[in-house]
């Protein structure tokens, strides 16, 4: 079982910073918020911290890219607003001229909204100030999994769009249109913001806290309501379970649930195989990490390697790229080999590599970091029998 944790401070103290009630805030020019995926970010967003807006008096548009990863991201923003549009009482015939085909840049995309008429197509500030005029609210766009736009050019366009929405709806003595972003990789969301051909070039990533101890008492209270023979139920030992499970709800409720569910022992033998399961699944989780980098090639597995150690600053072509998989390998890599080995990650399923549509690189599983830095510091990287071996070759010590 598991309760959901409501954070109302948090979305309370988001909303002020939005809105502009705290002065050195950047808020409202955008808010980047990142947290790792299955922690709660998406329920978040969507349950608290939109209702907390609307309840200011927003119109609040919530995408969620992830909801749909096939599809051209700048597809479901357009269909996002046609719906808004198309619920929004009385503005759905006054705005249907603005909405059969939204522009992006160069690239239309085409609504169907045949019922409402055959109207030319505009932009998305276009539209958006159409919305937030007819509704006379302010407007507040919350993409969720954002850099997912930066996997299409269409999408890439749709941020700049979105950033020309906000400069031109925006004023020195007010706003009308709100962004935020969220991701669950900061290295991913850091390409909207981070150099002057990003969108929104200057801003600055927070990271969302995760649940936190809070988290842990709510459990217990709940548990202990429902299987009476576990109360009280240790705060201290749940908490720790939950943060070895990487602060991930999901994975907390299977833990417990295969606990609860066994037939009843005592209190302490139960909350010892809590921990004892969450230890379980986190050991789980590292040795499919450890045989997915096993079973790939050679020439994979020191490209992940390279990206692992590099993050954000990851250059597969360059001079030093190649000459780190050339020492490894003992012989010379060409770009063309290079390439054919991302691709076979990219193509994998699920996919191992991240790919924006300006050819930046990343890892798809945020937590193969964690993976990576942990076995790192143990001594046991690169994993393997030919781990002295490899070491040799890039001069490193074992």
């Amino acid at each position: 079982m598991i309760i959901y944790h409501r954070r109302p401070e948090m979305a309370r103290q988001l909303a002020d910073e939005l809105l502009g009630k705290h002065l050195l805030s950047d808020a409202p020019n955008g808010l980047f918020l990142a947290a790792p995926r299955r922690t709660g970010k998406s329920n978040f967003l969507q349950f608290e911290l939109k209702p907390e807006l609307e309840a200011r008096g927003c119109l609040v548009v919530y995408v969620d890219f992830w909801s749909q990863p096939d599809r051209d991201p700048v597809e479901l923003l357009a269909e996002t607003l046609t719906y808004e549009v198309q619920k929004t009482a009385g503005l759905a015939k006054r705005l249907a001229a603005a909405l059969s085909s939204l522009k992006v840049g160069t690239v239309a995309v085409e609504l169907d909204l045949s019922k409402l008429g055959r109207p030319q197509g505009h932009s998305i500030a276009h539209v958006l100030w159409l919305l937030g005029t007819a509704a006379n609210r302010k407007i507040v766009v919350i993409l969720d999994e954002a850099q997912h736009t930066l996997t299409t050019k269409a999408g890439d366009a749709a941020m700049f769009a979105l950033k020309s929405a906000r400069d031109q709806l925006n004023t020195p003595d007010g706003h009308q249109l709100l962004l935020v972003f969220s991701g669950s990789d900061r290295d991913k969301l850091l390409r909207l913001v981070n150099s002057g051909r990003a969108p929104f070039y200057g801003s600055t990533i927070r990271h969302l806290p995760e649940l936190d101890r809070g988290f842990a008492i709510q459990q217990a209270e709940a548990m202990g309501k429902v299987y009476e023979w576990l109360a009280p139920v240790n705060v201290d030992a749940l908490f720790e379970a939950f943060q070895i499970v990487g602060r991930r709800p999901q994975f907390f409720r299977e833990v417990v649930d295969a606990v609860v569910k066994r037939p009843a022992t005592n209190a302490a033998q139960a909350q010892a195989d809590i921990l004892h399961g969450a230890r379980e699944f986190q050991r789980n989780e590292a040795r499919e990490r450890l045989q997915l980098y096993l079973g790939l090639h050679p020439l994979e597995q020191f490209v992940l390697w390279r990206m692992l150690e590099q993050g954000a600053s990851f250059r597969p072509y360059d001079a030093d790229a190649k000459d780190f998989y050339g020492k490894l390998l003992g012989e010379e890599v060409s770009t063309q080999r290079v390439q054919a080995a991302i691709k076979s990650l990219r193509e994998r399923e699920p996919p191992i590599v991240w790919k924006s549509s300006r050819g930046e690189y990343a890892m798809d599983d945020t937590q193969m970091h964690g993976w990576f830095k942990e076995l790192q510091a143990s001594g046991q990287w690169p994993p393997g029998p030919e781990r002295e071996l490899l070491l040799a070759r890039l001069g490193r010590s074992v």
